[in-house]
């Protein structure tokens, strides 16, 4: 499956001249001690949220959420369309090891 979608993503993405990646916020959950909110793109200091900061967007945002180790699955394909469609340049894989450092970062409390 991962490698039908990397297929198919390399045929869309080879069909476009160019495809906009945006900034967007991530949250990490790190257990008892909170969460941490980093940004995909920019190179910008992680803020550590309190329980009751991380508590609050949980019960008032829409969140999605997945495991580290299914993240990891992202970056595998990610990192195979880009070497595949030869279609990343350098700032946009500099961009994306940001953003995978950062999801590797995070911790849980014991």
């Amino acid at each position: 499956m991962l490698v039908s979608l990397i297929t198919m993503a390399v045929l869309v993405l080879s069909s476009c001249n160019k495809v906009t990646i945006t900034d967007q916020i991530i949250y990490g959950n790190k257990g008892a001690v909170g969460a941490a909110e980093f940004h995909t793109l920019a190179a910008v200091t992680t803020v550590d949220l309190t329980p009751a900061q991380w508590q609050h967007l949980l019960l008032t945002q829409p969140l999605i959420c997945t495991s580290v180790s299914s993240f990891g699955d992202y970056k595998i394909a990610i990192e195979q369309l880009c070497s595949v469609c030869n279609c990343c340049s350098y700032n946009t894989k500099a961009a994306l090891n940001t953003l995978f450092a950062n999801i590797a970062a995070i911790k849980v409390a014991p």
